[in-house]
């Protein structure tokens, strides 16, 4: 069986980031680290040309994100797919919402041919590294200061979906995260409601839920934080999450003003009087799959490290 960069990588003891920077001659490889490489290259017999001939027949992106409940991710998907293929290229989709697991365990499938780079909005442990030669783009995500991120204007969405809020003169407000990952630490979405609310002195509570978690336990959670009745306001940092609110208030007949955010064209029909915010998913897409291939076909030059999308506020 053929070695790949993986199986170097593990022989000589160092990350695949480190063995592509020695191969590709792109960055600094202290001289005991390239001895090591050398040495397992060598062992393994290992043959860089014969990947990099993979990689060229390879005509597929991995596509990386925690989860398919938010119909955002699932919005996001059917974009860059359509836009994928009008390029010639294919979507292979993994959900993995572990922030144990590493960006390197999917860099090592682009080696071994399987997929040619990488659009990424999971929370994965990243290298504090370059990652050169790797198409690497990623959404909402900072894995690091080398990586391209992709966003929208998180902090203009909160202030937006905040001062509508305060439009409707609410005093107590509950700013409820449908994720831990937003809450610690904040978010813009959070840092943005907060600083109009603080401005305007009003009372603020936060909290939050566990996106994956099951459906009944989401349901305890919400019903324990609004059975006291006592919020003029309950802003959720995600669509689904306001869904919930709104489905167990309706059962203590309770009627805050609840505000979502990602504004999905789903969530729009199931809930067309919510106040959130619409992320530019096609936009969004669009960018992510010509950052993606622009490296591929080595156009890196002019890519910036980090874009931001204006977001729209829906409030009918």
């Amino acid at each position: 069986m053929n070695a790949n960069i993986k199986d170097v990588a593990r022989e000589a003891g160092v990350s695949i980031a480190t063995v592509s920077r020695f191969i590709n001659q792109n960055g600094y490889v202290a001289a005991t680290t390239a001895e090591k490489i050398e040495n397992a290259i060598s062992k393994l017999r290992y043959h860089p040309k014969k990947e990099l001939r993979k990689l060229s027949n390879t005509k597929a992106i991995g596509i990386i994100f925690p989860s398919i409940k938010n119909p955002l991710f699932s919005e996001l998907f059917t974009y860059l797919e359509i836009n994928l293929k009008k390029k010639g290229y294919n979507c292979t989709l993994f959900i993995d919402n572990d922030e144990n697991h590493k960006l390197e365990d999917y860099i090592s499938l682009i080696f071994d041919g399987q997929i040619r780079g990488i659009i990424n909005s999971s929370p994965l442990k990243a290298n504090k590294v370059n990652y050169p030669g790797i198409p690497i783009v990623t959404f909402d995500r900072n894995l690091g200061p080398n990586i391209p991120l992709i966003s929208c204007n998180n902090l203009d969405g909160g202030f937006k979906i905040a001062k509508a809020v305060v439009a409707k003169k609410c005093k107590k407000i509950l700013i409820l995260s449908g994720n831990r990952q937003d809450y610690f630490p904040i978010t813009d979405r959070i840092k943005g409601m907060m600083r109009v609310f603080n401005y305007h002195d009003l009372e603020i509570k936060t909290a939050y839920t566990d996106f994956e978690s099951s459906e009944i336990t989401r349901k305890i959670q919400i019903d324990g934080l609004i059975k006291d009745k006592k919020y003029d306001a309950i802003c959720t940092t995600d669509d689904i999450t306001a869904l919930f609110v709104r489905e167990q208030a309706k059962l203590i007949n309770y009627q805050p003003i609840i505000t979502g955010f990602d504004g999905t064209e789903f969530i729009s029909h199931l809930f067309p009087e919510l106040i959130t915010v619409r992320q530019p998913t096609e936009e969004l897409a669009n960018l992510l799959v010509k950052l993606c291939l622009s490296q591929i076909e080595n156009y890196r030059d002019n890519i910036e490290k980090k874009y931001i999308l204006p977001v729209k506020l829906i409030n009918n």
